[in-house]
């Protein structure tokens, strides 16, 4: 059962969850439990994209090996040290059904595909009672703490909003900062809805947002032209990235269920380490300067 400590000196939270430990690490083809043919090696499909011949073609299914577990409820027994049950979904949103194929080269109807899995489970999850967030992000490469090659999403339910979106959510709501942003920053890359920028102060080298042109507090308010437009620039912002470095994180920031978060995927590429400046305070050392990163990313 994992469990949830909270360290007051920082207002930080850790989960335990030891059976992680006993993740696959880097399976053959053959092996691989998220691979058409191996669904017995997973846990049952909770929801899937359309099946062409005898296989699915995007499916979702709660974690093996989860963080968090949806047993009992959220209850600190601390108030200032507090320790809770670890309660919350894990689920895993496998992308594609061919154990090779990249993200970046996802074609539309794929892309398509797989955007209605990210709104089908973040729905489900956000809908349950005692969760106020979820979070979908998608991991790649080994720097990014990706265990399983083949492509795929992660999707968790939180009791409550970890205090760094708490943060973000209480600077942003109700003023212009997006609205700032997206006019101060030149484009990486640009469509009708959305624009893709370097941010000055993003933490990683080569760091990536897209943002929303119109307010939405999450992708389930995007229409079927912004969800197509999204995908697809986020399909061309990965393949930029891959250009620098093949291991890379993109978070998804959809608002919590009380609250009003302008919607945007933050993509943080892996192509260092961070030490003890970055764990110790808070002070993130870069080696890429923005314009330097929208220079190189424009031409990739």
């Amino acid at each position: 059962m994992p469990f949830f400590y909270r360290d007051p000196s920082k207002e930080a939270i850790s989960v335990v969850a030891e059976s992680r430990r006993k993740r696959p690490k880097q399976p053959l083809k053959r092996e691989c439990p998220f691979c058409v043919g191996n669904e017995k090696a997973t846990p049952p499909t909770t929801a899937q994209g359309p099946i062409k011949g005898k296989n699915w073609k995007a499916r979702s299914f709660h974690n093996r090996f989860p963080i968090l577990e949806p047993v009992g409820s959220f209850k600190p027994i601390d108030r200032f040290f507090w320790k809770s049950r670890g309660f919350g979904e894990h689920e895993v949103i496998v992308e594609s059904d061919r154990h090779e194929e990249l993200f970046q080269n996802f074609s539309p109807q794929q892309l398509s595909r797989v955007f209605s899995l990210y709104c089908n489970r973040f729905k489900a999850l956000m809908a349950r009672d005692g969760i106020e967030y979820v979070i979908l992000f998608r991991n790649h490469g080994e720097k990014s703490g990706a265990s399983i090659p083949h492509e795929h999403a992660q999707i968790i339910s939180l009791p409550f909003i970890p205090k760094l979106l708490e943060k973000e959510l209480r600077e942003t709501s109700g003023k212009d900062f997006y609205d700032k942003l997206l006019e101060k920053e030149k484009p990486l890359l640009e469509n009708q809805f959305f624009k893709a920028i370097v941010p000055e102060f993003g933490r990683f080298n080569f760091e990536v947002w897209i943002i929303s042109k119109k307010h939405h507090r999450s992708m389930l308010e995007f229409s079927k032209a912004e969800g197509a437009a999204f995908m697809k620039l986020l399909a061309q912002v990965t393949k930029k990235v891959f250009s620098v470095t093949d291991s890379y994180n993109v978070v998804f920031h959809n608002s919590p269920k009380l609250g009003d978060m302008h919607f945007h995927a933050e993509v943080y590429p892996r192509t260092g380490h961070w030490s003890g400046l970055e764990f110790g305070t808070g002070i993130y050392a870069k080696t890429v300067s923005a314009g330097t990163a929208l220079k190189k990313l424009r031409k990739a």
